[in-house]
């Protein structure tokens, strides 16, 4: 699969992220809604995301390395997928944060927490 350029994310992008995420969430870990403290949640930090709140929620059985990489490991997903899924806003190769769209992913992440389909 071809790499993608960080760029500031559009409204449509990062609601089908996000809920390509939330379905992949939604197969493999269900009631993640209810682990999920969305007041916490900063998409910018490994341990307050939906992924690392997910691993220190106790949602999967291994948890060896930081919230967010353990959380990737058992959930099988790289890097690039984890930004196919709305789990991070960058995916160049630099992992250079992008505030800008990671606010936008904040939010949309708190949207479909509070309002489950």
């Amino acid at each position: 699969m071809e790499q993608e350029d960080t760029v500031n994310l559009t409204d449509t992008d990062t609601t089908e992220r996000v809920a390509r995420g939330a379905t992949l969430l939604d197969e493999r870990v269900p009631g993640w809604r209810s682990l999920v403290k969305p007041a916490d949640l900063r998409m910018t930090d490994g341990s307050t995301c939906i992924v690392g709140q997910l691993s220190l929620a106790g949602a999967w059985e291994r948890y060896l390395y930081g919230p967010y990489t353990s959380g990737l490991e058992a959930l099988g997903l790289t890097d690039q997928e984890a930004h196919q899924h709305g789990f991070v806003t960058y995916y160049d190769g630099t992992e250079e944060m992008d505030y800008d769209g990671t606010a936008a992913l904040t939010e949309h992440w708190i949207k479909v927490i509070n309002n489950p389909a």
